[in-house]
């Protein structure tokens, strides 16, 4: 959503955080991967955190990380 983007980026600029991590639910799947670089291309993310990794029968977002 661009709306949530550009709020994101405000944030960003606003607070300027050394570290900017992406929390992400595996269960997600594939999709995971394209929201990480949506969110690293809006605020150059520091890392992800995969959460509910153990639960995922989809298992896409566990290789984020290109």
């Amino acid at each position: 959503d661009e709306e949530l983007i550009k709020e994101l980026k405000l944030i960003n600029n606003q607070f300027k955080p050394d570290e900017k991590l992406l929390v992400i639910n595996a269960d997600i799947g594939q999709i995971a991967g394209r929201q990480a670089m949506e969110f690293d291309r809006a605020i150059t993310l520091t890392g992800v955190i995969v959460t509910k990794i153990d639960g995922s029968g989809k298992g896409g977002g566990g290789g984020l990380a290109p």
